[in-house]
């Protein structure tokens, strides 16, 4: 079981069961201290900017983060919903997923538009079932450009347990984090309540690909809210930098 899940979908996403006051109830029962609620980009985001601004960050017990999960279309382009401040986000993911792009792309389309996505957009911090079907990164191009950007790679409990991902292109891509000192995050990808904190398939993956500990971010609550500390920190200084050159990074505010 998970003490802190990063990726857990509501009602607000067309493909979740529940409500955010449901999610967070399971996540006290099952003893969760972290839950994150990234809800897809599709639609205008309005529950996703409420949820950010008009609900406490800790219900009973549980520490809320309020997330997207982007969908990395073609060319490495991210479409931000409208109603969405990002400096109000504690978490970002983004991942490969049908919406904007077309079936069958090579793995050297994919490489290239997530190094596109990476370099365009610094307030990403962790990539989403990375080997998913049927878009499957190389796990080596996968490891290597997070590593660079400094984000995290996800080890997805529901892709494994749904065979959306296979096993041993999960082991192969921890293998290259290990190469690479990319770090990892698990999470459950809830879409329904039996999923959440739910890691029975991705955590015995660490060990068997000699993952250091170190480099899983989310094992503990206290290193998770560490690593999205850090990853805020980050985001303020890519800012930071980029205004001497003119405008801020666009949908950053």
């Amino acid at each position: 079981m998970l003490a802190a899940d990063l990726h857990v979908h509501s009602l607000a996403s067309r493909c979740g069961l529940h409500t955010v006051l449901e999610l967070l109830a399971e996540a006290r029962r099952l003893g969760l201290e972290v839950l994150a609620i990234t809800d897809h980009d599709e639609g205008p985001g309005t529950a996703t900017r409420v949820l950010s601004y008009r609900f406490p960050r800790e219900w009973q017990g549980v520490r809320l983060l309020v997330g997207l999960e982007l969908c990395i279309r073609a060319g490495g382009a991210l479409k931000l919903p409208s109603a969405v401040k990002l400096a109000d986000l504690d978490v970002c993911l983004a991942g490969f997923h049908p919406t904007g792009r077309a079936r069958g792309d090579g793995p050297e389309r994919l490489a290239a538009d997530l190094a596109a996505a990476l370099a365009g957009h610094p307030y990403l911090d962790v990539i989403t079932h990375p080997t998913i079907r049927p878009f499957p990164l190389r796990p080596e191009d996968a490891a290597r450009l997070a590593a660079q950007a400094g984000v995290a790679l996800e080890v997805n409990n529901c892709a494994l347990r749904y065979g959306k991902e296979r096993r041993e292109d999960v082991l192969a891509m921890l293998r290259a984090c290990q190469r690479h000192g990319t770090q990892v995050v698990v999470s459950s990808d809830t879409h329904a309540l039996p999923e959440l904190g739910q890691d029975e398939l991705a955590r015995p993956l660490l060990a068997e690909a000699g993952l250091d500990p170190a480099l899983w971010v989310n094992s503990t609550a206290e290193r998770a809210l560490a690593f999205v500390e850090a990853r805020r920190a980050a985001k303020r200084a890519a800012d930071q930098a980029a205004e001497p050159a003119g405008a801020p990074l666009t949908g950053r505010r």
